[in-house]
């Protein structure tokens, strides 16, 4: 990996304010609060339920299709056969 995507990452979490850059050293991770922490598991319960909702969706999208490209095939291997 490139050395400047990941020096923009790091300025990107340095200016969020979770990383702290110290010069000569590199970047560290800034210690959370517990207060700090529980905001951040409270969004990441919040993320991970719309994730699989989504995720659910798609799901049943994709194997609507799928099905319908399985009833095709055996069709087509019937159809050579």
């Amino acid at each position: 990996m490139s050395r400047i995507p990941l020096r923009e990452a790091l300025r990107t979490l340095h200016a969020e304010g979770l990383v702290v850059i110290e010069p000569n050293r590199g970047a560290i991770c800034r210690p959370l609060e517990a207060r700090g922490l529980a905001s951040l598991y409270a969004l990441r319960v919040a993320l991970e339920g719309a994730i699989v909702a989504a995720a659910t969706e798609r799901f049943v999208d994709i194997r609507g299709e799928t099905e319908a490209l399985g009833v095709e095939a055996k069709a087509a291997r019937h159809a050579v056969m």
